[in-house]
């Protein structure tokens, strides 16, 4: 898998994340950031990667108070970290995946507690308990992508753009 990509685009407001989120992707953010004050929003174009990431990112996102966009597709650990932001636009060609987190090699106890730290970051995320639940109820293998109107009713996303 390729590290993320991290670009700033023309204009200077919008900083683009593609790629895998890997160890790595929100402090080399965080350094863009600071050198770059302008930057109000972060367009996350990315299937997934690591979930501490996301949620790393996701905190960094709220802690700037940053927007974020997703033109095409955000899912798994880049959708966690879109919901740091504090206007969540998606495009019109754009779509939000989430899943419980998949972790290798750990035992049944190891996995539990990791379950329960994720739902308790759903949770302060203040999404509603169906939402929550029906993230809870997809597997890592899989990946549910709510409708528009989900999206839009949840708060998951705050509005919609034509691009």
């Amino acid at each position: 898998y390729q590290q993320a990509q991290i670009q700033i685009l023309t204009g200077g407001e919008v900083v683009r994340i593609t790629d895998q989120l890997r160890f790595g992707t929100t402090k080399s953010l965080r350094e863009l950031l600071d050198e770059n004050l302008r930057i109000k929003m972060v367009q996350l174009e990315s299937p997934g990667g690591r979930f501490g990431e996301g949620i790393s990112l996701y905190k960094l996102i709220k802690e700037r108070g940053l927007s974020t966009y997703t033109a095409k597709e955000c899912s798994s650990a880049c959708a966690f970290a879109f919901l740091g932001g504090g206007k969540r636009i998606l495009g019109s060609s754009g779509k939000l995946g989430f899943h419980l987190p998949g972790y290798q090699d750990i035992d049944a106890a190891t996995r539990a507690d990791f379950d329960r730290e994720t739902l308790d970051f759903l949770r302060a995320t203040k999404l509603p308990p169906e939402i929550i639940d029906q993230m809870k109820a997809t597997p890592f293998e899989k990946v549910w992508y709510p409708d528009r109107e989900t999206l839009l009713s949840s708060g998951i996303v705050s509005d919609f753009t034509s691009q």
